[in-house]
C-alpha cells in the first residue's frame, strides 16, 4: 500500500494535482467515508456540477468556448522546472 501512495505523490495523479495542473476543471466533494456512502447525494452534486458548467459554457459564443479549450489543451503537458 505504501508503495501506491508513494507512485501517486510523485506522479501528481490526485485529484487535487489534477485541477492544479489544468487537467480536470473542479473537484466534487465525497461524502464521509466516500461516494458509496451515499451513492444519491454524490450523483445530486454530479448532476450540479454538470449543470453549472453547461450553463458556464453556453453563456460564452462559440469563438469564446473554442479559445478556452485550445487553451486548456495547449497549456496541458507544459511544465517548469522545479
Amino acid at each position: 500500500q505504501r508503495a501506491v501512495e508513494t507512485a501517486a505523490k510523485e506522479l501528481r495523479i490526485s485529484a487535487p494535482d489534477l485541477v492544479e495542473l489544468g487537467v480536470a476543471d473542479r473537484l466534487i466533494g465525497e461524502p464521509d467515508g466516500g461516494a458509496h456512502r451515499d451513492p444519491a447525494l454524490v450523483a445530486q452534486r454530479v448532476g450540479d456540477v454538470i449543470a453549472q458548467a453547461l450553463g458556464e459554457l453556453g453563456a460564452l459564443d462559440v469563438k469564446s468556448r473554442l479559445e478556452q479549450r485550445y487553451r486548456k489543451f495547449r497549456a496541458m503537458g507544459a511544465y517548469t522546472e522545479a
